[in-house]
C-alpha cells in the first residue's frame, strides 16, 4: 500500500513532466519530495499511539510459533532461494532493461524528460517508444535512485527483486488465508505456489522464473502485484466469498481510489486492464448483493485510471 500511495503521487506530481516536452524535472522532484515528507510525518502523528502495541506485537514469541509447520519452513527456504537468485542470479539483461536503466539515468543526468537516450554500449541516439514517455514510473525510479544514491541498474535489478519478491509471497500468503482461514494451509498455498514458479515454463517473457527475476517491469508489478492486491482488498472488505456480502465503506472507496491511481503509474497496460478488473469485481458484487451501490464504488475507483487513459489516448492519437 506503501509504493501504491507513493505512485499514486508520482502520478499526481510527475504527470505534468511526462505532458510537458522535455521540461525540467528538478522543481517536480523538490515538489513530490515535500509532499511525500509531509505525509510521513502525518502518518507518524496520526498513528503515535499505536506504536507500542505494535512493536509488543512484532517481538511476541506466540506469534511467530502460531501456525508453525513443516510448510512454513518448507516455503521460507524455496522463496528464500528464489530471493537471492533474483538479487544476486542476475547476470544478463533483458531487452526492456535497455529503457529502463537509461531512462532513468539520462533523467538524472539531464535533468529532461528526454524523447531520444543512449542505447546500452552503443554511441547512438534513439527514439523512445512513446509508451514509455506517459508512465510516470521512470521519474519515481530516478527519485529513489537520486534520494538513496543508488545507480538505477543496482536499483532496479538488485534492490527492487528483493522487495517485490517477498511483497508477492506475502500477498500469495494473504490469498491463502482467504480461501483457506488456517496458517498451516496458507503456508502449504504458499509452497505450492513457490514450485509451479520453479517448474512452469513457456515463451521467454512468460516464462515463470523470468517474471520473478524481471519483477520490477512496470507491467509485471501491475500484474503480479497490484492488481492482486486490488482483488484481495475489495475480496476482504466485501466479504466477498462468504454467505453474507458487504459494500465498500467510504474509507475503503477512499483507498480503492489511490490504489487504482497507483496502479496508472508503472504501465499503460496497468492503466487499461485496472478498471476491467474492478469492472468484474463490481458486476459479481452486483449480483451477490442485488444492488447497483458496488458497481457505483467501484466506477469511483476506476475514475483515475479512465481519466488517465483518455489523456493518453488523447496525446498519443490525437494530439500526436
Amino acid at each position: 500500500m506503501g509504493m501504491l500511495t507513493t505512485l499514486a503521487i508520482a502520478q499526481v506530481v510527475y504527470f505534468p513532466l511526462v505532458l510537458l516536452h522535455r521540461h525540467h524535472y528538478f522543481p517536480y522532484f523538490i515538489g513530490y519530495v515535500i509532499i511525500v515528507i509531509g505525509l510521513c510525518f502525518y502518518s507518524i502523528y496520526n498513528n503515535r499511539m499505536t506504536y507500542k502495541d505494535r512493536l509488543k506485537s512484532a517481538f511476541s514469541i506466540e506469534r511467530w510459533l502460531d501456525g508453525k509447520s513443516i510448510w512454513l519452513v518448507l516455503s521460507v527456504l524455496l522463496v528464500g532461494f528464489q530471493v537471492v537468485r533474483c538479487v544476486f542470479g542476475h547476470f544478463f539483461v533483458y531487452a526492456d532493461d535497455s529503457h529502463y536503466i537509461t531512462l532513468i539515468n539520462d533523467l538524472l543526468e539531464t535533468d529532461l524528460y528526454n524523447d531520444l537516450y543512449y542505447v546500452n554500449g552503443s554511441s547512438d541516439f534513439v527514439e523512445t517508444d512513446v509508451k514509455y514517455l506517459f508512465t510516470t514510473y521512470f521519474p519515481y525510479l530516478a527519485t529513489i535512485s537520486r534520494l538513496s544514491g543508488l545507480h538505477p541498474s543496482i536499483l532496479v535489478q538488485t534492490v527492487l527483486p528483493f522487495f517485490l519478491t517477498i511483497s508477492l509471497y506475502s500477498l500469495v500468503w494473504h490469498y491463502g488465508m482467504l480461501l483457506f482461514k488456517q496458517k498451516k494451509n496458507a503456508w502449504m498455498f504458499v509452497f505450492f505456489f513457490a514450485v509451479l514458479v520453479e517448474t512452469m515454463s513457456g515463451y521467454l517473457l512468460t516464462h515463470a522464473n523470468h517474471v520473478i527475476v524481471s519483477i520490477y517491469y512496470g507491467k509485471k508489478i501491475v500484474f503480479t502485484i497490484f492488481l492482486p492486491f486490488i482483488m484481495l482488498f475489495i475480496a476482504e472488505k466485501t466479504s466477498m466469498l462468504e454467505d453474507k456480502v458487504n459494500n465498500l465503506s467510504k474509507k475503503d472507496v477512499f483507498v480503492l481510489f489511490i490504489m487504482m491511481l497507483g496502479t496508472c503509474a508503472p504501465s499503460l497496460m496497468g492503466t487499461g486492464l485496472a478498471p476491467i478488473v474492478l469492472f468484474s469485481m463490481g458486476a459479481t458484487l452486483c449480483v451477490r448483493k442485488k444492488s447497483i451501490v458496488p458497481m457505483v464504488q467501484m466506477g469511483i475507483g476506476m475514475f483515475p485510471a479512465i481519466v488517465v487513459l483518455l489523456m493518453v489516448i488523447y496525446h498519443m492519437f490525437i494530439r500526436g
